[in-house]
């Protein structure tokens, strides 16, 4: 399974490095179409039947639908359930469909060759930050540059009236400033920040 994730990382690299690491459309993986990036973004995880299940990530509240509230997510299981494989499906077909212009990886790691080392090598213009240290100083620091990240956008916000991400990016680009990226942070064990001797 490890081998093959490293492969397939790299295809998907591959692609996106043959495509000079712009835009890779899903009709070049899954046949689908893709419509125009909105305030939830879908990335497909695997499939039900004939159907393909797309797990929605959302950026704002839209009317109070559920994929308008879905922030977070948690994988839950025991061992050999699915998380890691689920994990890889979000991750590698989030790149497949999305940009990186449009999404970045944040992957902490608190198993020593966990689900994220598989990305450490792959060449994934998506995957911007990898931890794997297996401390929690890593967390520590992750989180720091989350807060950093946050008040660096916010005050891009402020400063445009612009009140989310989906708003924002549409003004940057009409007036060419930075334009920003969904970031998914994923953290593998992460039960292990809230051990005992972590929690302090």
């Amino acid at each position: 399974v490890d081998k093959f994730v490293q492969e397939r990382a790299q295809d998907v690299a591959g692609l996106l490095n043959n495509k000079e690491q712009h835009y890779v459309s899903i009709d070049e993986t899954l046949s689908s179409d893709i419509p125009e990036l909105g305030s939830v973004m879908y990335i497909p995880v695997g499939r039900a039947g004939s159907n393909v299940v797309e797990l929605p990530l959302s950026c704002k509240d839209e009317n109070g639908t559920v994929a308008g509230q879905c922030i977070g997510y948690m994988a839950i299981g025991q061992s050999g359930s699915g998380k890691s494989s689920f994990f890889h499906s979000l991750v590698l077909n989030g790149c497949m469909k999305h940009s990186p212009k449009d999404l970045q990886f944040w992957l902490l790691d608190f198993k020593n060759g966990g689900a994220s080392s598989k990305y450490s090598q792959s060449g994934l213009p998506h995957i911007k930050i990898i931890a794997e240290n297996n401390k929690i100083d890593d967390a520590l620091c992750l989180f720091q540059m989350v807060l950093e990240e946050m008040e660096r956008r916010s005050k891009a916000f402020n400063k445009n009236f612009a009140d989310n991400i989906v708003d924002y990016n549409k003004i940057a680009t009409e007036k060419e400033l930075e334009y920003f990226p969904r970031i998914i942070i994923a953290i593998d064990e992460v039960q292990e920040i809230f051990r005992d001797d972590n929690a302090s």
